[in-house]
């Protein structure tokens, strides 16, 4: 009998991710998870190296110039041509589990967040033109994100309020959410080894907080600003003392002791 394959599968197939990892597999003998891995690895050193690169699922998009002041005519505006994440590979799987409005609320936010990582910045316009939503459900998704808390570089938002708070203090308060460091890699757009990291710069400062250390002191030590560090304060502050938030802050300061093991290991 023959096995019917889900339309979900099927369309994840149909990509040059796929078709490189089939000819690894088929012509050079390799393993599936080593085929996979290798592809992975390939389409992101493409990325890094050529900008001018598209992958299966990315657009070039003209948006407004970051540092462009808020209500100056888009016709006198600079503009950049930013490159953009339509379709990513986990998009199906996405929205099989968590439905089509939870898939839109993340491409808003991805979008938003790839165009102010390139220097650009998208408003609620292009947002609706991108993605085919009235600009009344975009109003929506962003109203849903402020509710939560959460920050999205929109045009709008960016010259209100100004850059507010950095990317790593948006990881940082995600995982401290329950996000998973994957699930905040793909609504951030942010490598997961950077997700990683700015996790592990939140311990070493939750650590010398502890301590007592004053923002200046661990500012010095860890190498990061002290508007960082203050920010950090602020969200350790916010989350220390709430039973909702233990599970997370006591992954962290696991976390924490592992670091602080590994860096004495490495002093021997």
């Amino acid at each position: 009998m023959r096995h019917s394959t889900h339309p979900t599968d099927r369309l994840a197939l149909k990509s040059d991710a796929h078709t490189l990892a089939h000819n690894l597999i088929t012509r050079y003998n390799m393993s599936v998870a080593e085929a996979e891995c290798l592809t992975l690895e390939l389409r992101q050193q493409q990325l890094q190296e050529d900008p001018t690169t598209l992958l299966d699922g990315q657009i070039f998009y003209t948006a407004v110039d970051l540092d462009e002041p808020a209500g100056k005519p888009i016709a006198r505006c600079r503009t950049r041509r930013i490159r953009l994440t339509l379709h990513a590979p986990d998009d199906l799987a996405y929205r099989a589990e968590h439905g089509l409005h939870a898939l839109q609320k993340l491409l808003v936010c991805r979008l938003c967040f790839e165009a102010f990582q390139q220097g650009a910045l998208l408003a609620q316009e292009d947002l609706g033109r991108l993605l085919y939503l009235s600009r009344a459900t975009v109003q929506r998704i962003l109203a849903d994100y402020r509710a939560q808390g959460d920050y999205i570089p929109t045009r709008g938002n960016y010259h209100d309020i100004g850059p507010a708070l950095s990317h790593k203090y948006q990881v940082v308060r995600l995982y401290l959410r329950s996000l998973q460091p994957s699930d905040i890699a793909r609504r951030l757009c942010h490598a997961l080894s950077s997700v990683e990291r700015y996790l592990d710069d939140f311990c070493r400062v939750v650590a010398a907080l502890d301590e007592d250390f004053s923002v200046s002191a661990i500012a010095r030590f860890t190498g990061h600003s002290s508007r960082l560090v203050e920010e950090y304060r602020a969200l350790y502050d916010e989350f220390r003392d709430n039973p909702d938030y233990q599970e997370p802050l006591n992954a962290l300061r696991r976390r924490v002791r592992g670091l602080q093991a590994g860096e004495k290991g490495g002093l021997r």
